[in-house]
């Protein structure tokens, strides 16, 4: 680890005994919804002090009593401190993962170095059944041990497919698996292309198709088919700049898990992004967007197929604003989506039957289950037939077909099929897809597009209209706005929360605030609705608004004296006197948040508040006429403030140690001796380019921070991010 960041501020106690991190980790950990961290501990020069490695051990303690997932990287010798990878468990690094004098774990599971091999393994799997012994425990090493594969580094090249094989016997895996930087087919797509910055073809809309495949080559094996994970002799792929010549994919190794449970179930094959948002087949926004939070349960295979005959062409389909012209693997009419961005293309010669499995899931069957099936086709009426293909728990070798009556027809639009699955209950799906049957004669250019997939039985509850919605900040200059609400906090009533301006779709997501990035008019309806578990919409909250009939114009000016004057111009009708609040958000320096508000008389145009902060903290104003909307301005105070320094430094002789800022505004660190600036050398540069007159933060080692001096006169003087420069600090005469 380079730069300025170390583990000791990390494992700072407070008065009380207490690991002031570990518990904002914990809170962050609540308040976002993830489930734990990933501890990566590769500091150099100097390591890790073999004298904190209790506290080390203490810290993460707390994060397991807190309730998290701890993941240790295994990078630490226990005992000498120093950054190295063992790649097994041993007595220099099982106190990371379980504390034996306390008799009480530490972490959860290692990721090992990515040498992991076969020897280290085995000797993993000896120590977990030795240590189990000894001390009573029950580790498994799959559960504890994930071997690392360098996915970032080395793609799918022959090296990412003997780092796999060394970690398997006859094809099966001796322990977990963890993979680093599988997002290597969309980020280091320019890299593979030997393209160079300011070329960017992974932001390219073009560019997308090749980041799709790349991203089932890996996952889904190199015949993008997880059925046949066998590479392939020739390079097939070269044209997304990937090679299927070694790597076997993640599906070779790993069986498939689902979340996919219950009685209710829906999919509208919504990847989380696209060129426009459908609602109902029709575009309601024609804007491109992204929402990871509105992404559909990905389908479990891409793509199992099951046919004796031609393999169909499958994809998601974003619609006709998709330029898919480079794309030879595809060729089929673009519809778009049904609910979201997109909806599932299926394509190509069905000359025989074709079982497209798409979901691994354990749904109970109920007497008034049923499923419905959105279609589109826009191909030429025909004999094929549509089913539903199920494969139930207790017949895991048979797919049982509920054909969708009609479907060989052209369709000129989209069309919902629901099929009772009544004569199936009192049994588990464990299994459900799609089967087309070309019927008694193959079809040269068949496509079927699928918009939504549900399981309902009805017994979803319809949610209510949520409660309390408000707009949190309206910013009509940028035609910004953030609302908030009430949310229900039981998942299995409540999927998502769906927003709309005028009854266009705006996003939605599982959570209480959403931020609407462009308002498609300053005037109108605001709605939010809450989806079931069925993926049906309850009724929605409603809430009307006019920002042409509020103030407008507002701005603030931060001086360096603490005036602050907030400016308006007043709508024409606004009748009663005006609110004007300022609150601080984020703040860095002062104790507590800032939070003032006046009152001034209707018709005013600006009002000064005294005694302000001049730190660059950030600041929310709303400023309110009468009875209208309330409007927001956000910015950040002048800045002419710099902290001085003031760790708890200390002398060892000549050496100066110098405990790292705690303050979060400081650039540079300027270390005089006799009114010289030091020198220090900075990462990534070496030699007398690499040395510089300060201490940088995220740049200087961390190393510099003890050093040895015999000037008689030592100061420090810190400089913020604004230029501004603090009051020297003596550390050694006067």
């Amino acid at each position: 680890m380079t730069g300025q960041q170390t583990y000791k501020q990390m494992i700072v106690k407070d008065a009380a005994g207490k690991f002031p991190v570990a518990e904002k980790m914990i809170e962050m950990a609540e308040y976002f919804g993830y489930d734990g961290y990933f501890l990566n501990q590769e500091e150099q020069n100097p390591n890790v002090a073999t004298a904190d490695i209790p506290d080390y051990i203490a810290f993460m303690k707390a994060l397991q009593d807190g309730g998290l997932y701890v993941q240790w990287y295994d990078s630490l010798n226990t005992a000498t401190g120093a950054n190295i990878f063992a790649r097994t468990f041993n007595n220099n690094n099982i106190s990371m993962l379980y504390d034996k004098a306390a008799n009480k774990p530490v972490s959860n599971s290692f990721f090992f170095d990515y040498g992991m091999g076969s020897s280290q393994i085995t000797s993993a799997a000896n120590y977990l059944n030795t240590l189990n012994a000894a001390q009573g425990t029950s580790y498994n090493l799959f559960e504890t041990g994930f071997a690392g594969l360098e996915a970032g580094r080395d793609r799918f090249k022959s090296v990412q497919g003997s780092a796999l094989s060394s970690k398997l016997s006859g094809g099966i895996p001796r322990t977990s698996l963890a993979t680093l930087g599988a997002d290597f087919v969309h980020a280091g797509l320019d890299e593979d292309m030997n393209k160079s910055w300011p070329i960017s073809n992974r932001t390219d809309n073009n560019y997308q198709w090749m980041t799709n495949l790349r991203e089932q080559l890996w996952w889904s094996g190199p015949q993008v088919n997880p059925k046949n994970t066998a590479v392939s002799s020739n390079n097939m792929v070269a044209d997304v700049y990937a090679d299927n010549r070694y790597w076997p994919g993640i599906a070779s190794v790993i069986a498939e898990r689902s979340v996919v449970k219950d009685s209710n179930f829906y999919t509208s094959f919504n990847t989380g992004h696209g060129l426009s948002y459908y609602k109902a087949g029709a575009v309601s926004s024609a804007a491109e967007w992204s929402n990871m939070s509105l992404q559909d349960v990905p389908v479990t295979w891409q793509w199992w197929q099951d046919t004796t005959g031609n393999r169909l062409n499958v994809d998601f389909d974003y619609g006709p604003g998709y330029n898919q012209t480079a794309n030879s693997r595809m060729n089929y009419q673009q519809l778009g989506g049904y609910n979201g961005g997109s909806s599932l293309a299926v394509s190509g010669n069905l000359n025989s039957e074709n079982f497209l499995r798409l979901y691994k899931s354990d749904l109970a069957v109920k007497a008034d289950s049923k499923l419905s099936i959105v279609y589109n086709k826009p191909s030429a009426d025909d004999g094929s037939v549509l089913s539903a293909g199920l494969i139930f728990r207790d017949q895991p070798a048979q797919v049982v077909k509920v054909p969708v009556a009609n479907s060989g027809k052209h369709t000129t639009g989209w069309t919902t099929a629901e099929l009772n699955l009544g004569a199936y209950a009192g049994r588990e799906m464990a299994a459900f897809g799609l089967v087309f049957a070309p019927g008694a004669t193959p079809i040269a250019n068949y496509q079927m597009n699928i918009g939504q997939l549900r399981v309902h039985d009805g017994s979803a509850v319809r949610p209510a209209a949520p409660a309390g919605l408000s707009i949190a900040q309206a910013l009509p200059g940028t035609n910004e706005m953030i609302v908030k609400w009430s949310m229900d906090t039981d998942y299995s009533k409540v999927k998502q929360y769906n927003v709309y301006v005028n009854d266009i779709y705006m996003g939605g997501k599982y959570d209480e605030t959403f931020y609407i990035k462009k308002l498609p008019a300053k005037s109108g309806v605001l709605k939010v609705a809450a989806v079931g578990a069925d993926g049906l919409e309850g009724d929605p909250a409603t809430l009307s608004f006019d920002l042409n009939a509020a103030v407008s114009n507002v701005t603030a000016e931060s001086a360096a004296n603490g005036d602050f004057l907030v400016k308006w111009t007043n709508p024409s009708a606004a009748q009663g006197s005006i609110k004007v609040t300022v609150k601080s958000v984020n703040w860095t320096t002062t104790p507590q948040p800032v939070s003032k508000e006046l009152t001034v008389p209707q018709g005013a145009t600006s009002a000064l508040f005294q005694n302000m902060p001049v730190n660059g903290d950030e600041y929310t104003v709303t400023v309110q006429a009468g009875n209208t909307d309330k409007i927001t301005y956000n910015g950040t105070f002048t800045d002419k403030v710099s902290e001085p320094y003031a760790e708890n430094w200390s002398w060892n002789g000549n050496t100066l140690n110098l405990p790292m800022p705690s303050t979060r505004d400081w650039r540079y660190m300027y270390i005089k001796e006799d009114g010289q600036n030091r020198s220090f050398p900075v990462t990534y540069l070496s030699g007398t380019a690499g040395m510089k007159p300060m201490i940088i933060r995220g740049r200087t080692t961390k190393a510099a921070l003890s050093f040895t001096s015999t000037a008689a006169v030592v100061t420090v003087v810190m400089e913020d991010y604004s230029g501004n420069k603090s009051q020297p600090v003596y550390l050694r005469g006067q």
